[in-house]
């Protein structure tokens, strides 16, 4: 997997998953009438190594407009959230997960804006892959509607 530039597959998510490199968590938060649920992986880039995103999924009871955007802030929102709930191999994951229901953060840009329906699952990068640079996170948020959103992350940790 080094550092040419070309798109991040399946035999490379397998080498992720045998060297240890790949990451999962789930995370769930409630939005109100007043604040969304928020959900960020935020790659702090302590180690320098971008992040490849190969997953988001966000299921919900109801419908909703759902935003997935860039950012270069960490809204620092889950300061008690797991990191990774799976992990195959060794170490602790980069990555930051963090979910709450609060004031949405605004995106350095806006990624897609899909609409899920009631009681469905949406994966919101499937297909592909997004690459985070260190410093840098992805935000998921939904529209003010008072409903519980569940959101699992999927993501590669490989050396450059």
């Amino acid at each position: 997997m080094g550092s040419e530039n070309r798109a991040f597959n399946i035999g490379d998510m397998a080498e992720a998953a045998r060297a240890g490199w790949l990451y999962q968590v789930a995370d769930a938060a409630t939005a109100t009438a007043l604040v969304p649920a928020v959900f960020v992986l935020w790659n702090p880039g302590s180690k320098g190594l971008p992040l490849y995103v190969i997953s988001a999924r966000l299921s919900s009871d109801g419908g909703d407009i759902i935003t997935l955007g860039s950012i270069s802030a960490d809204p620092a929102i889950g300061a008690g959230n797991v990191s990774s709930n799976l992990w195959i191999g060794q170490g602790l994951p980069e990555a930051v997960n963090e979910a709450a229901a609060i004031a949405a953060p605004t995106p350095d840009a806006t990624l897609a804006m899909p609409i899920i329906s009631a009681g469905n699952e949406i994966d919101l990068i499937d297909p592909g892959v997004i690459l985070v640079p260190p410093g840098r996170g992805l935000v998921v948020f939904g529209g003010l509607v008072a409903q519980p959103y569940q959101m699992t992350w999927l993501w590669a940790e490989p050396p450059i």
